[in-house]
């Protein structure tokens, strides 16, 4: 029998991502026998992807009332290797460093795929019996960087303010934050989101919540994320833009806030102005509107 082998007969590689990955291990009894993969790390070149599978509430039915502190760890972890992600990139998943003794990264390994979320779902169903592939548990329980919907509004009301000062900046605003000042939030492709380009500044727009202040500081990293490969892809550009975080806070003086709730605010400010130093990029805070959009206006008006 003759066989007529051709290129069509492989996958096609076109389209496609390599990515270093590694399993998010639970040992619930500490160097004891069993061992649980709870999450799922990657990085590629443009991007990086952290999450717990999608049905970990599963422990529940294991460990009963001590579920809830294991959980809580898991969330640490992660927490943690997201920030030590932003910080070290590949660094953190080859030489790992963890505060939680009971989880922690298994063998480095890499993969291909058309983005970093299809990498995830192609091992963890071979790695994981938690995964559950209609993945109904995404939403509540995915820790990726833009799985999470947008609920406030800044982006709509800064395009707004912008257009009452120069309409024509209004170009410079992202097609999904011109149109609806919604983000789109698409699936992961290892596509770098920038909110505003203009001639003088690249920015991105994040609101620091009061309310979820780990889970805002967190989407702020992967803002700054995205700045820093923007602002890495076009260092031979022979325009020097400026790169900037433009933060959304609550005044110290809310009345909505508690004395607690300011204090973690300012933590959080603190934490995100240190890690934007380190990645020499602006991280500049604003608590109105007005003020943050007369920025964007002021810094397209001085002369490149």
């Amino acid at each position: 029998m003759k066989l007529n082998i051709t290129s069509d007969a492989f996958p096609s590689l076109e389209g496609m991502i390599e990515a270093n990955w590694a399993p998010i291990v639970l040992d619930p009894t500490n160097e004891g026998y069993e061992r649980l993969v709870v999450g799922f790390a990657a990085i590629s070149k443009d991007d990086f992807l952290v999450k717990k599978i999608n049905s970990v509430y599963k422990l529940n039915c294991l460990y009963g009332e001590n579920a809830k502190s294991i959980l809580n760890f898991i969330d640490l972890f992660i927490d943690c290797l997201i920030n030590d992600i932003a910080e070290r990139k590949i660094e953190a998943l080859s030489r790992p460093s963890s505060i939680v003794s009971n989880i922690f990264l298994g063998n480095l390994r890499q993969a291909a795929g058309r983005n970093l979320d299809e990498i995830y779902k192609n091992w963890a169903r071979m790695i994981c019996s938690f995964y559950e592939e209609d993945d109904k548990h995404k939403i509540v329980y995915s820790e990726t960087s833009r799985e999470t919907k947008e609920k406030d509004r800044l982006a709509k009301l800064i395009v707004k303010y912008v257009a009452s000062k120069k309409e024509s900046l209004v170009s410079c605003f992202r097609e999904d934050l011109r149109i609806s000042g919604k983000r789109a939030v698409p699936a992961r492709n290892g596509s770098v989101q920038i909110d505003f380009s203009g001639v003088n500044l690249t920015a991105n727009l994040g609101t620091l919540n009061f309310s979820s202040v780990p889970t805002s500081t967190r989407q702020i990293k992967f803002q700054m994320w995205d700045l820093l490969i923007d602002r890495d892809n076009n260092k031979n550009s022979l325009f020097n833009k400026k790169h900037e975080m433009l933060v959304f806070r609550p005044a110290n003086d809310d009345p909505q806030m508690s004395e607690k709730q300011a204090d973690r605010v300012n933590d959080a400010i603190l934490e995100l102005e240190i890690q934007a130093k380190k990645e020499e990029l602006h991280l500049r805070p604003f608590d109105r509107i007005s003020e943050m959009g007369n920025w964007l206006v002021n810094s397209e008006n001085r002369v490149a």
